[in-house]
């Protein structure tokens, strides 16, 4: 029985090991313990690097900017974000680059650049919808509804909530 054969027997065990870590990492984001979350996606990312897994250490850096999203640190949320969009651009792995946008998009809410949030939540829109990537497209009109909730359009809202409804649906 293998569950990988990503170069040799030591490289395919660590990529299991990567993957028990990122499971993990969600199991913990979804119980609300976000230490243990950012420990296991730091991990995932750690060992993602040893064996040079490109698509491992996109997810690990994705997911970690989320976490730090949560955690109100958008500067670390931005440095995670920026490693992830990296990496997905020199390997041309794009199916998360919406998600991507989207923690971009929240840490410059967070950081009151609202001039930039709007920018990469539509990037996040575009990315998605080119990709097909649903979560990603869903996550992105979510935040752009609640940007112009803050900025009382109501018009605007609508718009992106009927959007938000069509995904959803």
């Amino acid at each position: 029985w293998t569950f990988s054969t990503y170069g040799s027997p030591g490289n395919s065990r660590l990529l299991v090991l990567a993957v028990t870590h990122h499971m993990m990492g969600i199991l913990m984001t979804q119980t609300q313990n976000t230490q243990a979350q950012i420990a296991h996606f730091k991990a995932a990312a750690t060992i993602a690097g040893e064996i040079h897994n490109p698509f491992r250490l996109l997810l690990a850096n994705m997911n970690l900017g989320g976490s730090y999203i949560t955690t109100g640190q958008p500067d670390s949320a931005l440095v995670f974000a920026t490693r992830a969009e990296q990496i997905s651009l020199e390997s041309g792995i794009k199916k998360y680059l919406g998600q991507i946008y989207a923690t971009f998009g929240e840490a410059y809410l967070d950081k009151g650049n609202r001039t930039l949030a709007k920018q990469y939540l539509d990037s996040g829109v575009q990315a998605s919808m080119k990709q097909n990537n649903l979560s990603s497209l869903s996550r992105n009109y979510i935040r752009l509804v609640r940007y112009f909730l803050d900025e009382k359009q109501k018009d605007s809202v609508l718009y992106y909530a009927l959007q938000q409804l069509q995904v959803l649906q």
